[in-house]
């Protein structure tokens, strides 16, 4: 399912979960107030909430498991996901974010 992670009253930034971006445009049949429940009702939320300017932490369990003194351990991958700018200028939208893969997670930045 997409995301909708930014919008005003005439086009939306939406990402897909293969990380890529696209603009939607209003029809003109639909009032702003349509456009937003419209929106709201089509498409996922993003997270919100990181504010670092590294980007977005994370950890990703890959599934691989080693020996350690004696105990399985499980193998993951800790770091940073740096925010990513897009924008539309045409339709005045920007926004900066961030497409985690593993988990199939837009994350925008506040």
């Amino acid at each position: 399912m997409d995301v909708l992670l930014v919008f005003n009253d005439g086009a939306a930034l939406v990402g897909n979960l293969d990380g890529q971006v696209r603009t939607e445009t209003r029809p003109a049949q639909l009032s702003p107030q349509d456009w937003e429940g419209r929106l709201c009702s089509i498409y996922l939320e993003p997270e919100h909430g990181y504010t670092d300017e590294a980007g977005v932490p994370f950890t990703d369990h890959t599934g691989e498991f080693r020996w350690e003194n004696g105990q399985v351990k499980v193998v993951k991958l800790e770091g940073f996901k740096p925010y990513e700018t897009f924008a539309d200028e045409a339709c005045g939208l920007s926004v900066r974010a961030a497409f985690l893969p593993h988990l199939n997670q837009w994350v925008v930045a506040e």
